[in-house]
């Protein structure tokens, strides 16, 4: 994320294939699990974004990354 910014982007769509991390971006809950750390971070970065949107893609749906991602 911090990435696009840095190249000028204005608007950044998020696909992941874990949808238990996809759903705590979008949930305006906080909790005290591990990853919250992460999730904040990234919400912190896509503050600078006009948008940032992420969504749910099944591995199936992405077959390259998905390999790349078990690699």
């Amino acid at each position: 994320t911090q990435w696009g910014l840095d190249l000028g982007f204005l608007e950044v769509e998020i696909e992941g294939d874990a949808l238990f991390v996809i759903k705590k971006h979008t949930s305006e809950k906080e909790d005290r699990l591990e990853i919250s750390t992460y999730i904040r971070s990234t919400r912190f970065i896509c503050a600078g974004y006009r948008r940032c949107i992420f969504r749910h893609a099944p591995g199936e749906a992405n077959r390259v990354a998905h390999i790349l991602a078990n690699e």
